[in-house]
């Protein structure tokens, strides 16, 4: 029966699963397991979050950087252009101006290249050209409806001999204005001014070449080249043309062209555009530059001698720009959009690259009602921006790296050894610089931290079972009170 009874025993124990029988795992192995999961679930995230981290604040400090940019270079560059109509409306404003137009109005056969009014004008066309430096000009256009203007004065700001360059122009023929060139000095006091007039060469200008549509609130011409103080200057006409004292044209041919009382104008010098923009030109090796749409023709860049051809016959088109960085930029987004300026978005940033490297391209529309049509770009190389954020950024990867190696080896150890110690020391309390790293370097230490109390409670435990000396005192105890109790019970 014992035998039947230990056959029984032995075929249960055959057929109990392995996991329900004495399979047990060395508490050295499962602690070594724990501690390198744990190490490892702590350090993983490290690099993770060290790259993204990173990335996102490289990201965020460009874009701020760049939209401030271009906002700032954008907002600027329109300022600078309405300076040209300010000096239109000034010249509209003047006393003398409406004090003409009042005695026209009584008399046709008054001149504005004749006196008295000459003088008051000529004075008065000065103070504006001086007050924004570069030339404007009044025409009128009363005695011709319909086909341009009969006469005009023109003049530009003071030059280095101290006579104001210009010309004044009078009705020729039917066809044909008759104009002076010369110079135009001031003699008398602010009081009492006169003007006299050098004249140092005379031609004749088809009236055809005022025929511009009338327009109250001002329209912008294309760019020209503009002889003064013997330079080629590239410079952009604005003007304003209203009608006033029934103006007519008369055929329809001429309707709209030329349909003007009076032509307020003013010559503005782009030049003035490429000096604003070396003012903000954020990196060493940034470009910026202003450009006409649709046709590319540089109006302004932040490099100076880039601007017009060799014989200055001509602005460059930004796509055959000198400067390599600016063109080979410019080029790629160009190219991008179907080689088109006007398929550009309104505002665009974006990365392209380029013999220079990868390089930052920020571009904006500037329009206005009156017929202004430029596009701001930003050429920032990638390196000269955040070259050093992406060196810091691979720098705190590697860092991650070997701070997550480090900690699973020194868990690995500890937990081999049962020997903690290490935690203690002063070289391994050392925190990351970065502050994710020593974050999670805080975290991973208070966990190793409690292992090791939890370790050394453990081995004092197993030393108190299984010293001999208490032992033997236990049983000696034990031994006593026996022995006392049967004595107790003979008496």
């Amino acid at each position: 029966m014992a035998d039947a009874e230990g056959k029984g025993d032995g075929d249960a124990r055959a057929t109990t699963p392995w996991w329900k029988g004495g399979f047990k795992v060395p508490f050295a192995v499962a602690l070594l397991g724990v501690t390198i999961a744990t190490a490892a679930a702590i350090a993983a995230p490290l690099g993770v979050l060290s790259f993204s981290g990173a990335t996102k604040s490289t990201d965020t400090m460009t874009d701020a950087l760049r939209g401030r940019l271009v906002a700032t270079a954008s907002d600027s560059v329109l300022r600078l252009s309405d300076k040209c109509f300010a000096a239109v409306d000034d010249i509209r404003n003047l006393q003398s101006v409406g004090t003409y137009f009042a005695a026209y109005d009584l008399d046709k056969s008054k001149r504005i290249t004749q006196a008295p009014y000459a003088d008051s004008l000529i004075n008065d066309l000065i103070t504006v050209a001086e007050r924004y430096n570069f030339t404007v000009a009044f025409n009128v256009a009363t005695r011709l409806p319909g086909i341009g203007g009969a006469e005009n004065l023109l003049l530009g700001a003071k030059n280095a001999q101290g006579f104001y360059e210009g010309r004044r122009c009078n009705e020729l023929n039917a066809t044909f204005q008759i104009c002076d060139g010369g110079a135009f000095s001031q003699k008398g006091n602010v009081w009492n001014r006169t003007v006299d007039f050098y004249a140092f060469s005379t031609f004749e200008v088809p009236k055809t070449s005022e025929m511009f549509p009338a327009s109250e609130n001002g329209l912008w011409l294309p760019t020209v080249i503009f002889p003064y103080n013997g330079q080629h200057i590239p410079t952009k006409v604005c003007y304003k043309a209203p009608s006033f004292l029934d103006r007519t044209p008369q055929t329809d041919f001429y309707a709209g062209m030329g349909n003007y009382t009076a032509m307020f104008s003013g010559v503005y010098r782009l030049a003035s555009i490429s000096e604003y923009l070396m003012t903000v030109v954020p990196t060493k090796n940034a470009v910026l530059a202003v450009f006409d749409i649709p046709h590319g023709a540089l109006v302004g860049v932040s490099k100076a001698g880039l601007t017009m051809n060799a014989d200055e016959s001509a602005t460059v088109n930004i796509a055959d720009v000198a400067d390599p960085l600016l063109r080979e930029s410019a080029t790629a987004v160009y190219e991008r959009y179907g080689k088109s300026w006007t398929a550009l978005p309104a505002s665009l940033d974006t990365t392209v690259k380029t013999s220079q490297g990868n390089v930052l391209i920020s571009t904006k529309a500037l329009t206005t009602d009156q017929g202004l049509a430029w596009m701001l770009v930003i050429a920032i190389p990638e390196d000269d921006l955040i070259g050093d954020m992406i060196r810091a950024r691979k720098a705190a990867i590697i860092t991650a790296i070997v701070v997550s190696v480090g900690m699973i080896i020194l868990a690995a150890v500890a937990a081999t050894k049962f020997d903690f110690s290490v935690v203690n020391s002063s070289k391994s309390n050392k925190r990351s610089f970065l502050n994710e790293l020593a974050n999670m370097q805080d975290v991973f230490y208070i966990m190793l931290t409690k292992f090791a109390k939890a370790i050394e409670a453990n081995k004092s435990l197993q030393r108190g079972k299984g010293n001999p000396t208490t032992s033997a005192q236990q049983a000696s105890v034990i031994h006593s009170a026996s022995t006392k109790n049967q004595s107790g019970a003979a008496l």
